[in-house]
């Protein structure tokens, strides 16, 4: 089941072209660091509502022998 919407994503598509980093919501405000956040997070809400079940994102693992 996704947590957002086609029109919420398409909402903060509209948001990171007007360059607009803080949204009131209802009694909450939103506020992105910079558009390089919005875009990370309207990426993982699409991959959310596509209903992929793999991870998303880089992942950096370490291996050792143990010597």
């Amino acid at each position: 089941m996704s947590t957002f919407t086609g029109s919420e994503i398409a909402a903060a598509k509209q948001r990171l072209l007007s360059n607009v980093l803080r949204v009131r919501e209802g009694n909450t405000w939103v506020e992105y660091g910079t558009s390089k956040e919005l875009r990370a997070a309207i990426a993982i809400a699409e991959h959310d509502l596509a209903g992929n079940k793999k991870p998303f994102g880089t992942r950096l693992a370490t291996i050792s022998s143990g010597y």
